[in-house]
């Protein structure tokens, strides 16, 4: 049956007068609704394909299965309209539906309602394919010898729940259909529901924290754990959990709580010997001490992203930006010599990533590319501003996501020399002989106008 699309009144009245005792029309019935239907076609111009099934389910005694054929593909053709071939199986599933409602059997009838829905969800069809799926799930509640009919049958709705956008409702469904395979020592059906149920929530959660509700994220979060723990114990995934939950603790504002989640996630990658999720791991940690004010803990977990990022050719951005942030953060720490050999190494970066060209047009780096690898899914990061501020510099997470510019790296790496010959200049300009033989230096190179002489020494040379 199809509920979700709408029939006429005299078409349901007309089909509802129709008695279905028996299996087959008789020759005469079948004949003068055929051409009856001919008519029809030669008023609407139905197409020859769609005619001739209807008339070979009218030849077969499939009236039901007419009627719903008929429907869906004539009077809901704006909507539905498969390829020939997709025709043809629709056919087959609607006999094989009515024959199986004819038989009385409630788990044939379940199949074949099962049959149909899946074949309008790959149509992309989710509201009839729901329908359908409601049907299987009311008839395999009616199969009392074997209750993991109604297992499959619940999350099978969570299936098409989730493909039709409706996380929500879909989690509900993954939650009934895991506590009926508990219930029933059903290991593997319950772990197949854990997965799907913690695969909804991490969606829910990572879309919360877009949203910048860190607060529900995490609480799903902590939900995926639970759910884990009791169904499938999956170490891997529960280890991807305390990444995803310390990122959420920092973003909320608990750094503690935030290094904690992240620290252990780092332990455990370290024993499976996975690169990517190591060098993820010290960079977000950078991005929590530099929140506490350690400068120096931030620089050292930067340093070991460069060193375990360094042999992945595809990390060659972010490797940049994390020298651009160090440079940052030396100069924080008033180290400028140390500084001017990370700015240089990111102007290098920059420019071999740019074609040795100084270009405007930045390339975004995500910050949990090692992550969206990891679930196999697509998350969009914004790109940050890319004006740069030494005195005020973005938190490391930030910085990893800025457009790369060679020539704000040129710039900047220029204002970090000129940082760390600051001593010597201000000895200069404290020297009234030197001061004046530098004034003398600088008029000659950039004011010929005020040059008495053309001495093109330096200062140093002077003295």
């Amino acid at each position: 049956m199809l509920p979700a699309i709408p029939r006429s009144r005299s078409s349901l009245a007309s089909h509802q007068a129709k008695k279905p005792q028996t299996a087959r029309r008789s020759p005469s019935t079948a004949q003068s609704v055929s051409k009856a239907h001919a008519d029809l076609g030669s008023q609407r111009r139905i197409p020859l394909l769609t005619q001739t099934i209807c008339r070979e389910l009218l030849k077969e005694g499939h009236v039901r299965s007419y009627i719903d054929f008929f429907r869906m593909v004539e009077l809901n053709a704006s909507e539905f309209s498969p390829p020939a071939e997709a025709l043809h199986e629709l056919k087959q599933l609607l006999t094989a539906g009515e024959d199986s409602q004819r038989s009385g059997d409630h788990r044939l009838i379940y199949e074949s309602r099962k049959n149909i829905a899946r074949y309008f969800r790959s149509l992309g069809k989710f509201d009839i394919a729901m329908n359908y799926y409601k049907e299987a799930l009311d008839r395999a509640r009616l199969i009392s010898n074997d209750r993991n009919v109604e297992i499959e049958a619940t999350r099978n709705i969570g299936d098409v729940l989730e493909s039709d956008g409706q996380a929500l409702e879909a989690s509900d469904m993954y939650e009934l259909s895991r506590t009926l395979a508990r219930d029933q020592n059903n290991q593997e059906a319950e772990i197949l529901a854990a997965k799907r149920l913690v695969d909804v929530r991490m969606k829910i959660a990572r879309q919360q924290e877009k949203n910048g509700v860190y607060s529900d994220a995490i609480a799903h979060y902590m939900h995926c754990i639970r759910i884990l723990q009791e169904s499938n114990p999956d170490e891997e995934t529960l280890n991807d959990l305390n990444y995803r939950l310390g990122s959420a603790f920092r973003r909320n504002g608990d750094i503690p709580t935030a290094i904690e989640y992240l620290e252990t996630f780092l332990e455990k990658v370290r024993k499976y010997g996975d690169n990517v999720k190591e060098a993820l791991a010290q960079e977000v940690l950078a991005s929590c001490y530099e929140g506490t004010g350690d400068l120096s803990l931030a620089t050292q977990y930067l340093q070991n992203f460069l060193t375990l990022s360094s042999a992945e050719p595809a990390q060659k951005s972010a490797q940049a930006r994390a020298c651009h942030h160090l440079g940052i953060l030396y100069n924080r720490m008033g180290d400028y010599n140390q500084a001017v050999q990370y700015f240089e190494r990111h102007y290098e970066l920059a420019c071999g990533i740019a074609g040795n060209e100084a270009t405007e047009e930045g390339r975004a780096v995500a910050i949990d590319a090692g992550m969206r690898k990891i679930e196999a899914s697509k998350e969009e990061r914004s790109e940050a501003d890319a004006t740069v501020a030494i005195e005020s510099p973005k938190p490391v997470e930030q910085e990893m996501a800025r457009p790369l510019n060679v020539g704000v790296a040129q710039v900047q790496l220029g204002i970090s020399r000129a940082n760390a010959h600051m001593d010597q200049f201000l000895r200069i300009v404290k020297d009234e002989k030197k001061l004046g033989i530098l004034l003398q230096w600088k008029a000659t190179h950039s004011f010929d106008l005020f040059a008495e002489r053309g001495d093109r020494s330096t200062p140093d040379e002077e003295t």
